[in-house]
């Protein structure tokens, strides 16, 4: 199964640190509706997700649109401790590739 792409796009403003997508920089950005789980079958509607992304001199970002709006939280998780199985919680990846690296498609 081939992983859907989004292309970053440049951008010379910086957006402010905020999860506000308004910004103009926020708005240019391609958006990807992510609809399907890790296993590539469709995900319950509660879990669908729209990624934005682009670069800018000195940083990539990411920025994530989730529906869901409570939080897997693991009452007993210790600060001072590696966290593991971090994945089977509320989280969003990115897996970045270059262009130049060797992939199904060269």
């Amino acid at each position: 199964m081939n992983a859907p792409e989004i292309i970053a796009v440049y951008q010379s403003v910086v957006p402010p640190l905020n999860a506000d997508f308004v910004h103009a920089a926020w708005q240019q950005a391609e958006q990807l509706p992510m609809h399907l789980n890790w296993r590539g079958e469709p995900a319950p509607a509660e879990l669908h997700t729209t990624t934005r992304v682009f670069w800018t001199n000195e940083h990539l970002w990411f920025g994530f649109e989730c529906s869901y709006t409570e939080l897997d939280i693991d009452e007993q998780f210790d600060l001072k401790q590696e966290r593991y199985g971090l994945w089977e919680r509320d989280v969003c990846e990115a897996f970045i590739r270059s262009p130049l690296e060797p992939n199904e498609r060269s």
